[in-house]
């Protein structure tokens, strides 16, 4: 009896083994050479491999185009991972980088290009619930929203939505970092190294805020020009130089914007240690002509009188109106100086003349 029960116990699992083969080999024809399904109801070590299409978890037909359908949570180990912080719903995939610490939510390497992410005929979006920064300062109900699109142009658009509409923003690195300048670069594509660099400067005994050109290797300095241009022609404002010369292609007001057809205008006072004027007239000297005629004394007093100004000079009443041309005051004022040294001149010729007559008189 006891011979009986441990043969039975020693070749029972044998049994069992080729009754469960030939289930699976019945099983597996009637699906087909390819497939494999409910062989094994307990989870495995070993490899899996599918020669053909799979479908996992579910008892509908496989979708025509897809090789593997999956429904339920699927674990790609190696090649793909998505854990904690990712999951794969409603044909999407979403990163919570909330639930990763520090660790990078999401990471894509570029190829030999440098290309990483392509997008063809899309767009990015990132949304926000609320402005981190804007909550710490106490700000109430903080919310931001920041899109980023794609033209058909390939050129890239920012629009804003929350309480700071600012659409790009580079924080500089703290004193404690040993780091103290923080730029955005504009650089030339045509090989050499320029740079146009929009920088803050934060340094312990100097603060700044600005933009500089910089050259570096075989970078050369360019003119910087601000201009407009409606596509087709430009319109130069201003261009300055690297010797630091400024030139304004049109007129400029300093105070205000009513130029009044003077290429300078300033709303206010001017204090300069030289002011030199180009003066384009005749400078007075033709007063000391022989032909020229010096208006008799007489003559001058009876239009004082009448004008209640100077001949060939600004009255008040005019200089109001259309302002003072310095050049073409001082050139005014120097010929009625030299007029007045001729008078003089002419009155020292009658006082040694009279002078003369009176001695004379006096021998007599």
């Amino acid at each position: 009896m006891k011979q009986i029960m441990k043969r039975i116990v020693n070749e029972v699992p044998l049994v069992l083994f080729f009754l469960v083969g030939i289930l699976l080999t019945t099983q597996s024809n009637a699906q087909s050479d390819s497939s494999i399904k409910n062989q094994i109801s307990v989870p495995q070590t070993a490899n899996f491999w599918i020669n053909g299409r799979g479908l996992i978890g579910a008892t509908s037909d496989l979708h025509p185009t897809y090789n593997l359908q999956a429904y339920g949570k699927s674990w790609f180990d190696n090649q793909a991972h998505f854990d904690f912080g990712a999951e794969y719903a409603n044909r999407s995939v979403t990163v919570l980088g909330s639930s990763m610490g520090y660790n990078d939510p999401f990471v894509v390497g570029g190829n030999s290009d440098g290309a990483a992410v392509i997008r063809s005929n899309g767009a990015d979006r990132w949304d926000r619930s609320y402005d981190m920064y804007e909550a710490g300062l106490g700000v109430p109900n903080p919310s931001s929203s920041l899109i980023f699109t794609y033209g058909t142009s390939g050129i890239p658009y920012f629009r804003r939505y929350g309480h700071d509409f600012t659409v790009f923003k580079v924080w500089s690195p703290t004193s404690s970092r040993n780091a103290y300048e923080s730029t955005v670069a504009l650089v030339n594509g045509d090989n050499e190294e320029e740079y146009v660099d929009f920088f803050n400067l934060s340094y312990p005994t100097s603060h700044k805020f600005g933009m500089r050109m910089q050259k570096r290797a075989t970078g050369n300095y360019k003119p910087f020009v601000f201009e407009y241009s409606d596509g087709n022609i430009t319109y130069p404002v201003v261009q300055i130089s690297p010797d630091s010369t400024t030139y304004f292609y049109g007129k400029v007001g300093i105070g205000t914007t009513d130029t009044k057809g003077y290429n300078l205008a300033v709303a206010g006072s001017i204090i300069a240690g030289q002011i030199k004027v180009k003066q384009p007239s005749t400078w007075p000297d033709y007063v000391f002509s022989s032909t020229y005629r010096l208006k008799p004394l007489l003559e001058v007093e009876k239009f004082v009188k009448q004008n209640k100004h100077l001949p060939e000079v600004l009255s008040a009443k005019e200089i109001a109106n259309q302002g003072l041309d310095m050049g073409v005051t001082q050139a005014a004022l120097l010929k009625k100086v030299e007029e007045l040294t001729l008078y003089m001149i002419e009155l020292k010729k009658e006082n040694i003349a009279l002078r003369k007559r009176v001695q004379k008189l006096e021998r007599k």
